[in-house]
């Protein structure tokens, strides 16, 4: 009797192995074929979700203090600079004759650019260029209305120093 009870555990104990066996075996091959499905069919999507979650680091210079003379007038203040960065990689073709349209450049000036981001190396394509600095207004309204339209571009406010008496206090 002792052997009988045994053999039936044993059998049951074989049963319950082969059903957690084929469970596992399903599930790892069901892992293994979404691996497969999001490596090899749908590799261009998810590269370029990838390719959007381009971390931009920039470093922005601190506001300096205002200087008056000794009767109250500002020697010394800041102005705001609006400066144009661009990450050349997103940069495509039609993107620059955007850029050029919306800040009035002449064609010398843009094919300037064009040679510019051309001569970049391939290494350094993914760093951000500063392409103008302290542009006026008129470009800024243009290109902020558009920004968004334009990924690859970033317009930066940095402080300027500016002297209303010329040389007086610019040193």
């Amino acid at each position: 009797m002792i052997t009988l009870s045994q053999r039936r555990e044993v059998g049951e104990f074989r049963k319950r192995y082969r059903w957690m066996a084929l469970f596992v075996v399903l599930v790892f091959g069901g892992l293994i074929i979404r691996v497969g499905q999001v490596q090899l069919f749908q590799r261009d999507r998810w590269s370029g979700i990838a390719q959007q979650n381009i971390t931009k680091t920039l470093e922005l210079p601190a506001t300096r203090g205002v200087i008056r003379d000794i009767a109250g007038r500002v020697v010394a203040s800041n102005r705001p600079s609006y400066d144009v960065f661009a990450t050349p990689r997103l940069l495509q073709a039609e993107d620059i004759d955007r850029i050029a349209s919306l800040m009035g450049l002449n064609a010398e000036d843009k094919a300037t650019l064009q040679t510019r981001l051309d001569e970049l190396p391939m290494s350094r394509r993914t760093r951000q260029l500063e392409l103008y600095s302290d542009i006026d207004r008129e470009q800024l309204a243009a290109l902020e209305t558009h920004l968004s339209e334009l990924p690859a571009l970033d317009i930066i406010t940095v402080p300027l120093r500016d002297y209303p008496y010329a040389t007086l206090g610019a040193t």
